[in-house]
């Protein structure tokens, strides 16, 4: 059984990262898959 998406699973990653100041990459490879990935490197840590 074969699935499809809306991609706004995404979109709302996508504008969720963006809001906390990270990015999001893909790679894709055709018959593969996809692999995303989350670049948290430039989060801001506070100690308290």
């Amino acid at each position: 059984m074969e699935r499809k998406s809306t991609g706004i699973g995404l979109y709302l990653s996508q504008m969720a990262a963006k809001k906390l100041g990270h990015q999001i990459t893909v790679e894709s490879k055709l018959g593969e898959g996809s692999s995303f990935t989350i670049d948290l490197a430039e989060y801001p840590l506070r100690s308290e």
